[in-house]
């Protein structure tokens, strides 16, 4: 989920996992690699402190993780 909150870092500070590929609706959780539940399909995301990121108009935005599945 997004939570709407920018982080500053550089590429070179991350290891970027994949890109997003495909898209389920908002109201669906996403259960594959490269897959989100949010509009942005072909941005790029990574996991900054174990927290997932997406580069969105190049800016790593923070997302929060679905409790339910953790």
């Amino acid at each position: 989920m997004d939570i709407g909150r920018e982080i500053s870092v550089y590429a070179d500070d991350i290891m970027i996992f994949g890109t997003i590929e495909s898209s389920v609706k908002i109201t669906e959780v996403p259960t594959q690699n490269g897959e989100s539940n949010f509009e942005f399909v072909g941005v790029q995301y990574a996991y900054y402190e174990d927290d997932p990121i997406a580069n969105i108009d190049d800016k790593w935005m923070f997302f929060e993780r679905d409790k339910r599945n953790c």
